[in-house]
């Protein structure tokens, strides 16, 4: 990736995390970056264009992340654990002030919906590939379920959504730590 696109991803990401996704317009992104307005439409085209390929790049390193976890060596439920949890930071959860956070999540709802559910199927995709390993690998079994794995894929990611929205509560880690023993113990070998 070119250095000038970089820094415009950069400088945009800060932009819409410190002020919103309304108060962010090209020329405060230009300032950030210290690039003219002229390249970054060039480069982007609109606000909207860059705002979706920050998603968009936010999207893509959290499933390099999740491959590196995954290519570890270590159990099924352990690698799933840890996937879990590193996607429990996603792009706007450190953003303290509620009103900008609630605007940010209504844009990307807006303006970057097919990234959304392409991540999710990608998140999907994963904890299926790493079920299949491990039943492959007579590490679990899935029968008691009566599910298939990329049902009980789906269902994990759910649940997950759910501990995710619900984390004001409990602890994260606690919970996700809870949930995979349930899964362990469901999906046990006798």
């Amino acid at each position: 990736m070119p250095k000038s696109r970089q820094t415009i991803l950069n400088a945009a990401k800060t932009c819409f995390l410190q002020h919103g996704y309304q108060a962010t317009n090209v020329s405060m992104i230009s300032r950030y970056a210290d690039i003219s307005r002229v390249t970054i439409h060039k480069q982007f085209g609109s606000k909207e264009d860059l705002f979706r390929a920050v998603i968009e790049e936010h999207c893509h390193m959290e499933n390099m992340l999740s491959d590196e976890l995954l290519a570890q060596d270590s159990s099924c439920w352990q690698k799933l654990a840890q996937l879990l949890k590193a996607w429990a930071n996603p792009l706007f959860n450190d953003i303290e002030q509620e009103l900008i956070r609630n605007e940010l999540l209504f844009a990307g709802r807006k303006y970057c919906e097919d990234l959304i559910i392409k991540h999710r199927n990608d998140n999907i995709a994963q904890i299926s590939a790493l079920l299949n390993d491990a039943v492959q690998g007579d590490e679990i079994q899935l029968q008691s379920l009566q599910m298939t794995i990329t049902e009980f894929a789906e269902l994990i990611e759910i649940n997950f959504k759910g501990l995710f929205m619900a984390h004001n509560q409990a602890p994260i880690d606690l919970l996700i730590d809870n949930n995979i023993r349930l899964y362990a113990r469901a999906t046990k070998i006798n």
